[in-house]
């Protein structure tokens, strides 16, 4: 929560009589890194979607983003920290907000009133660049090309050019990137990404899988170095890498270019995503470098089966 008796002070030091108006921008720039240092810690994940306009005469076609329940939560408590700052005067107002980037938003909220059915709206936030991330909304295959989300990234508007310079990380799934469905389009091509000139990361989800799996064969080679794609941590991304490896190595290609890295991610739809590795380029092959030199490869998985009363080893013996 914001602090009452902190933004009663930044009012009385706003009058010349207590401070001189340097020195009060100099606390007021403190106080809105303080600020940002509390909110850095709660990511917010964005939705990028496609939606025609038609409430014009002729209908329009726009990127939007939104945010779900805990999303939204998130952005009223930042909104709750820099209230002051924005009440104060405009250059008190445009220094926060160089931080603290306003932007409209949609929120899915749950709608009590109509029995548990969801609604969308409207709504004021601010967005982190060096902090928040970014997905798309998939694209079914029979959607005409011109409205998807794709070709409007491709050819954005100039509000939509002003939005895509604080996109700095896109994750997403396998088909979020590639072709790899008959269903889905993918959004973030490399066409596409170069369409966010400030982009510094792509996280791929890839779930890591235990079935079968023998730990000892990632001894096999060291975390403090690139290795080829450990199929027994990452079968999903070995068989992506087989299927779809052409589209995969334009992706990294065109990543690497830019300097800009693509990291596995891992974790559930209840769990917070986790950056597992580095997907690499090498001598024309796809590899990946773990990014804790330390193996934890492990360590879920040893806690889900503590959880159910059994241990590693007894789960071993019985593929044997």
């Amino acid at each position: 929560m914001s602090n009452p008796s902190v933004h009663a002070d930044l009012r009385a030091t706003n009058d010349p009589g207590h401070l001189p108006y340097e020195i009060f921008l100099l606390i007021v720039d403190a106080m809105i890194s303080e600020a940002y240092e509390k909110a850095r810690h709660e990511k917010v994940t964005y939705i990028l979607q496609y939606r025609i306009i038609w409430n014009r005469d002729v209908p329009d076609k726009q990127v939007y983003i939104s945010v779900d329940s805990p999303g939204y939560e998130t952005q009223k408590w930042r909104l709750n920290q820099i209230r002051t700052f924005l009440q104060i005067d405009r250059t008190s107002r445009r220094m926060v907000e160089r931080v603290f980037v306003p932007t409209d938003l949609w929120s899915y909220l749950y709608n009590q009133p109509m029995r548990g059915l969801w609604h969308d709206h409207k709504v004021s936030g601010c967005v982190l660049p060096d902090v928040d991330i970014f997905e798309a909304m998939p694209t079914l295959e029979m959607t005409p090309p011109d409205r998807d989300l794709r070709s409007t990234i491709l050819h954005p508007s100039t509000e939509e050019k002003d939005f895509f310079r604080l996109i700095r990380r896109v994750q997403g799934d396998l088909d979020d990137f590639v072709p790899s469905s008959d269903f889905w389009r993918p959004g973030f091509t490399p066409e596409a990404l170069r369409s966010f000139p400030n982009l510094k990361e792509i996280r791929l989800k890839a779930e890591q899988n235990f079935a079968r799996l023998d730990p000892r064969v990632s001894f096999h080679y060291s975390h403090e170095h690139d290795m080829p794609i450990d199929t027994q941590i990452f079968p999903l991304l070995e068989n992506w890498k087989s299927r779809y490896g052409e589209a995969l190595e334009t992706h990294l290609r065109v990543a690497e270019e830019r300097e800009v890295p693509c990291f596995i991610m891992t974790g559930k739809f209840w769990r917070p995503q986790i950056k597992k590795a580095r997907l690499l380029l090498k001598d024309g092959a796809v590899r990946m470098q773990f990014v804790n030199p330390g193996c934890d490869c492990y360590y879920q998985l040893y806690s889900d089966l503590n959880a159910r009363g059994v241990t590693l080893e007894s789960v071993m013996q019985q593929q044997e």
